[in-house]
C-alpha cells in the first residue's frame, strides 16, 4: 500500500510463482495454493512492477529484519541493485512504545490501537499491509507526542530508558571464563542481569557485556542466538560479519 499524508494513494497486490511446490504449512497459513500461483509471474518477472510501485518511498513493515532482508536477498539473486529506501520497523517501535507488553506481533499491535485484526484472514500481504497502516497512523501520533516533529532520521535517537532495557526481548549468548578475572566478570554480569535488568527473566544489555568481556569467551548459544537467527533470515555476507 502507498500512503501519503495518511491517505491511501495506491495498492499493488500480486501472486508470485515461487518455482517450487508451496509447503502445506504455508498454504494452511496463507490460503495460497500451488494451483493459485501456477500461471503467475516469477519474482524476476514481477520485480519491475514492484520496484516501480515502491519508488524511493519510506518502507514501513512489521519485522523489517525478516521482510526487508528476504526482499534484498531476492534482488541479489536476480542480479538487480539492492534497495536503498529508508525503512521503518513497526516491530521495533512496538517494543519501544509498549515495553511491558509480552506480545508484539501484528495482532498485538493492532489491539493496542483498537484496530480489527482477523487471524483467520491475516498472513496475506494485502490484508497485513492494510491493518498495519491502520495501526501505523495512530503510532505516528504517539511518536510525535514522545518527540514532537520527529522524522525518520530521528527514530534512531529515541531515548532508551531503564524500563526499555529491562523489557526488551533478549538474544541468547554463552559466556565462558578464561581465567579468574573472567570468573569475576561473569559473576558481575550475572548480578547485573538479576538486579539491574531483571524483568520476566535475567538479561544484560550488550553495552554491559562489552564492558566486561576482556577475560570472557562469548558465543552465540542456541537457535535463540544471533548467529542462528541471522543464518535463518539474512544473507551470507551479513552472517559472516
Amino acid at each position: 500500500m502507498k500512503i501519503e499524508n495518511g491517505i491511501e494513494t495506491g495498492r499493488l497486490d500480486l501472486l508470485i510463482n515461487p518455482g517450487r511446490p508451496i509447503p502445506k504449512k504455508i498454504t494452511n497459513i496463507t490460503k495460497i495454493s500451488d494451483e493459485m500461483v501456477k500461471n503467475k509471474p516469477t519474482i524476476q518477472e514481477a520485480f519491475d512492477k514492484i520496484l516501480e510501485f515502491m519508488g524511493d518511498a519510506i518502507l514501513v513493515t512489521h519485522n523489517a529484519d525478516f521482510d526487508f532482508s528476504f526482499l534484498q536477498e531476492e534482488l541479489k539473486n536476480c542480479g538487480r541493485p539492492l534497495l536503498t529506501n529508508p525503512v521503518i520497523d513497526t516491530l521495533a517501535l512496538a517494543w519501544y512504545l509498549f515495553p511491558k507488553q509480552r506480545a508484539h506481533n501484528l495482532g498485538a499491535l493492532c489491539r493496542n490501537f483498537e484496530v480489527d485484526y482477523d487471524p483467520e484472514v491475516a498472513h496475506r500481504a494485502d490484508y497485513d499491509a492494510a491493518v498495519l497502516n491502520e495501526a501505523w497512523q495512530p503510532m505516528i501520533v504517539l511518536l510525535n507526542k514522545e518527540v514532537p516533529g520527529i522524522t525518520h532520521a530521528g527514530l534512531a535517537d529515541l531515548k532508551v530508558t531503564q524500563e526499555h532495557l529491562t523489557n526488551f526481548r533478549p538474544v541468547h549468548v554463552t559466556a565462558l571464563a578464561k581465567d579468574k578475572a573472567g570468573l569475576k566478570q561473569l559473576f558481575k554480569l550475572v548480578s547485573l542481569s538479576h538486579i539491574e535488568y531483571y524483568a520476566l527473566l535475567p538479561k544484560v544489555p550488550r553495552r554491559e557485556l562489552n564492558k566486561l568481556r576482556d577475560h570472557l569467551l562469548i558465543g552465540s548459544a542456541c537457535f535463540n542466538g544471533e548467529v542462528f537467527d541471522t543464518a535463518s533470515t539474512r544473507n551470507e555476507e551479513t552472517l559472516k560479519q
